[in-house]
């Protein structure tokens, strides 16, 4: 367990060298007295260094002691996949993001992996290191909040569009282009994509492609929950799977990243490196297929049964909705009743902080990229964010087959930006139905007149936060709303413990207002 990680970390360095190299080795390193990682010459015993005197038996005797227990703990027997009901069989209960870990036998790691148990997402201040080499920048010398407090760390960022586009995708198809190169130029042996379920393209069904045809069924956001990870055991069985493009959210990744203390290649038998992470950004999924539809009926939608209905709160403050028959509609926000808020949103989406992945080596989404007039999802750019050498490998190999077409890049000129995203991210927080609910406050349950929210969503258009500052404003008025709702979950100091460093810097910004509400929440739980 995580104990043992703390406790002897000395013995672990054996205790991973016996599982990488063959006991053989391991006792090698003993034999010799050998805890630092000096080179490993001989299996023989060696005579002591001048002035050094051997070990003695019993410490040999502790050590090896000490080194299996630690060895126990990572090479850990596998777990029975969960079979009771989800949420509340599963071990983060009610914040379960229905990863797909707990289906898999690797779900004996979950206390140490989970995004929403134990340390949670403040993990995320150790595995972006792990995966890109450095941490986030949090603050400029100035003392303003830096860039990559909000997108993570980065080498660049870019708007781009999939040329010519995929047809079937939800935007051009950027990040389907993306994985079907991978494969195409056999870089990995198989894809971890989301497909939909063969009577439902709603209905999220993970799948291990292994050929660009079968890349293509990954097309499409699914806006629910989805089990990404539930794939693992099938990865790990597979001998021909030496490198792997595993394509996820926030939460999956973090998991993934976190297995077998950090390195999931060698649990999942890939080769060292082997393992590529292309994220996506991801805000407020529903927690279920029904509840998906039943915001879809909300906004005046029909879709018949099995039929995919693709949206996106836009930056026009607006649901773009794409049918399957080809028509598309616009419903400004204020439409929806505040009602719709809790039932279309999972409980594990208000205390998230990773909305923009930021443990993947490459990350596609679209709330930095400006929505210019007349543009919808098939034809608007996207914000690609390139954290590491591998994500800019990957980008690299779709821009010189010409399929993805860079617009604008952040080493060339910044990516368009305007507006103030600070009061914006008050206002949208203190009107929030979520929050009005926590504090006790009516919610409603009728939206506004359409003719009203048309004109309303012109306005706000004009005036409001665009390009990467509207990015910057959606992650700071939910990470605001959600700092307010993991103290309504799990109390302040729970709440604390697993928010990540990054976070903790963009809410403070508005701490001189959000403490009266902190301080009711807090009465109210008393």
């Amino acid at each position: 367990g995580l104990a043992s990680w703390i406790a002897a970390p000395r013995e672990l360095r054996v205790a991973v060298a016996a599982l990488r190299l063959g006991v053989s080795a391991a006792r090698s390193k003993l034999r010799c007295g050998s805890f630092g990682g000096g080179p490993r010459t001989s299996a023989l015993p060696r005579a002591p260094a001048p002035g050094r005197r051997p070990m003695p038996i019993m410490r040999l005797a502790l050590a090896l002691a000490g080194a299996t227990a630690a060895a126990a703990s990572v090479a850990r027997a596998p777990g029975k996949p969960i079979q009771g009901a989800w949420p509340m069989a599963y071990p983060a209960k009610e914040k379960c993001s229905k990863c797909g870990l707990c289906d898999t036998s690797f779900v004996s790691e979950v206390k140490e992996v989970c995004a929403f148990i134990e340390d949670g997402m403040s993990r995320l201040d150790t595995l972006e290191p792990a995966a890109h080499g450095r941490a986030r920048r949090i603050q400029n010398d100035d003392g303003d909040l830096h860039d990559e407090a909000f997108f993570g760390v980065h080498e660049r960022m870019v708007l781009a569009r999939a040329a010519p586009p995929v047809a079937g995708a939800q935007w051009s198809g950027v990040a389907t282009t993306i994985a079907r190169q991978m494969l195409l130029d056999g870089v990995v042996d198989a894809v971890v994509v989301t497909a939909a379920k063969e009577d439902d393209d709603l209905a999220p069904a993970p799948l291990l492609a292994r050929t660009p045809e079968e890349v293509l069924r990954g097309r499409g956001v699914k806006p629910s929950l989805s089990p990404a990870l539930s794939i693992l055991d099938e990865v790990a069985a597979d001998a021909s799977i030496k490198r792997l493009l595993f394509c996820g959210v926030g939460c999956s990744v973090q998991a993934l990243r976190s297995l077998n203390g950090g390195d999931p290649e060698a649990a999942l038998g890939l080769e060292a490196g082997g393992l590529f992470v292309m994220g996506t950004h991801c805000v407020d999924n529903s927690p279920t297929v029904e509840a998906n539809r039943g915001f879809l009926q909300a906004l005046g939608e029909r879709p018949a049964e099995g039929a995919a209905a693709r949206y996106e709160f836009m930056a026009d403050f607006q649901v773009h909705v794409d049918r399957a028959d080809g028509t598309t509609s616009k419903s400004p926000y204020m439409v929806l009743p505040g009602t719709v808020a809790k039932a279309s949103i999972a409980p594990s989406c208000l205390t998230c902080f990773d909305y923009v992945n930021g443990a993947a080596d490459l990350v596609v989404g679209y709330m930095g990229a400006p929505l210019n007039r007349g543009e919808s999802m098939r034809n608007a750019l996207l914000q690609v964010t390139v954290r590491n050498p591998k994500g800019a490998a990957m980008l690299g190999r779709a821009e010189r087959a010409g399929t993805v077409v860079i617009e604008a890049d952040s080493r060339v000129a910044p990516l368009p930006t305007s507006g103030d995203r600070g009061k914006t991210a008050k206002a949208t927080t203190q009107a929030d139905s979520i929050v009005l609910e926590m504090l006790g406050e009516a919610v409603r349950d009728k939206g506004m007149p359409r003719p009203l929210a048309k004109v309303l969503a012109f306005v706000l258009r004009r005036v409001a936060p665009k390009g990467l500052e509207f990015a910057k404003y959606s992650i700071e008025y939910h990470f605001l709303r959600n700092d307010l709702a993991s103290r309504d979950a799990w109390g302040t100091k729970r709440a604390l413990s697993q928010m990540p460093a990054y976070a903790k810097a963009i809410v403070a910004q508005h701490d001189e207002w959000m403490d009266e509400l902190r301080e009711r929440i807090a009465a109210k739980r008393d």
